[in-house]
């Protein structure tokens, strides 16, 4: 039966290895690290996000966060917020404020879905709502 040596150097560089993590594991367990402790920061106002109820997000392909609500849809971009609400006058405003479902689209659009108004899709190169409701008579 053959067997397989390894050179004393090789015994010796594997022994102080464990040697060293036996001496360093502990230390590195002891420490109170940063990252395992989670840090939360509020930002904006208490006028910020409408009634503070949260009922939808998405973030999409340039990185803003759209915030669903139930008077009307928020849009962050890391520094200030930004309300879109429904306004009966303005046939390019957002169908009806209140929102409980997102998606943000690969092409740049977000979809937004109202309660009971239908679904409105945001266009960012025309700052526009179009709007598609269910007609139950056709």
């Amino acid at each position: 039966m053959a067997h397989w040596h390894q050179p004393a150097s090789a015994w010796r560089h594997w022994l102080f290895s464990l040697m060293l993590l036996c001496c360093v594991w502990p230390v590195l367990l002891a420490q109170d690290f940063a990252f395992t402790e989670p840090q939360f920061d509020n930002i904006g106002d208490a006028e910020a996000i409408p009634a503070a109820v949260v009922t939808a997000l998405a973030q999409d392909r340039r990185g803003l966060i759209w915030i669903g609500t139930q008077q009307g849809l928020v849009r962050y971009d890391g520094y200030r917020f930004r309300k879109f609400l429904h306004q009966a006058s303005d046939p390019f405003s957002l169908a009806g404020d209140y929102v409980n479902a997102l998606w943000a689209a690969p092409d740049g659009r977000l979809w937004v879905g109202t309660g009971s108004d239908g679904l409105s899709v945001y266009d960012p190169a025309s700052d526009h709502f179009e709007h598609f409701r269910h007609d139950a008579r056709q």
